[in-house]
């Protein structure tokens, strides 16, 4: 067997087709997807369309992610033009109800043969399996399956421990670490006897950028969509990091922040000290 595993689109249509390609050349036969398939890039939507056109074509494996998470909880209090939440905002305004019904449908863990599937780890979507700690050691042995498939942080990793494997195919759509190549994993072979390949692909992510203008996305989400840029050509600031540098920064001049009521003013210092460019 061949299984593609893709994890954390984020809106990206020109890397999630670039990975699509490659994956059918090397001649995928299933498709596993980790979560997070809206956030970041205009028109997710479009994507939304693709993953269906696949799922009509291959057989398929979904898991909710995080992003979904807020797709089905949305605030209304989420607005246009404001950093925190303006992707949110246009996320809601994007997405359809088939999108948002699919959605809810999705686990939050799924087991296939002896491979368990998870977006962040198999207790919490949100959650991150890292290299070197005890506590992704301890998840892995607690797991029924010798094969962990993980998302969220964005890195390309196979975490190797005590005979199991914990493997992130990294970021389709946001990618840190790697040069803002779209990434995904290759599986080849049968339970217990996995060949894993790491892919890290080229694709015009300065046309995802033109397309992030005409959609106004750096006026609907200004710092954020800048550092959806930054990262996107290479860059290696994070939005987890400058959300927190902002929101360090909201709380020495205020006493306090709680999310998302973090000032323009804050983001733009954040953005300064970190050096992301207008």
């Amino acid at each position: 067997m061949k299984i593609a595993v893709l994890s954390d689109i984020h809106g990206n249509e020109a890397a999630l087709d670039a990975c699509l390609a490659h994956a059918a050349a090397q001649g995928a036969e299933r498709y596993l997807f980790l979560g997070d398939y809206a956030g970041e890039l205009p028109w997710p939507e479009r994507v939304m369309d693709r993953l269906y056109a696949l799922r009509a074509q291959f057989p398929c494996v979904f898991i909710r992610g995080n992003k979904e998470d807020y797709w089905l909880n949305a605030d209304p209090a989420w607005r246009a033009g404001d950093s925190t939440t303006g992707m949110l905002w246009y996320n809601m305004r994007q997405l359809r109800p088939e999108d948002l019904d699919f959605y809810r449908t999705l686990p939050m863990r799924d087991a296939w043969l002896d491979l368990t599937l998870c977006h962040g780890t198999p207790e919490r979507s949100n959650g991150k399996m890292l290299p070197g700690e005890e506590d992704t050691f301890a998840l892995m042995a607690r797991d029924p399956n010798p094969v962990i498939l993980c998302g969220h942080s964005h890195h390309q990793a196979a975490i190797l421990h005590g005979g199991r494997q914990a493997l992130n195919p990294g970021s389709v759509g946001v990618p840190l670490g790697c040069g803002g190549k779209a990434q995904y994993l290759l599986l080849e072979g049968a339970p217990g006897s996995w060949q894993r390949r790491f892919f890290s692909l080229a694709y015009d992510a300065e046309g995802e950028i033109e397309a992030m203008r005409a959609a106004g996305l750096f006026h609907i989400a200004p710092a954020w969509s800048r550092i959806t840029a930054h990262v996107l050509r290479g860059g290696a600031v994070s939005h987890a990091q400058a959300l927190a540098r902002a929101m360090e920064i909201c709380q020495r001049q205020n006493g306090s922040c709680v999310w998302p009521r973090i000032p323009e003013d804050c983001w733009r210092q954040a953005m300064a000290e970190l050096g992301i460019a207008n």
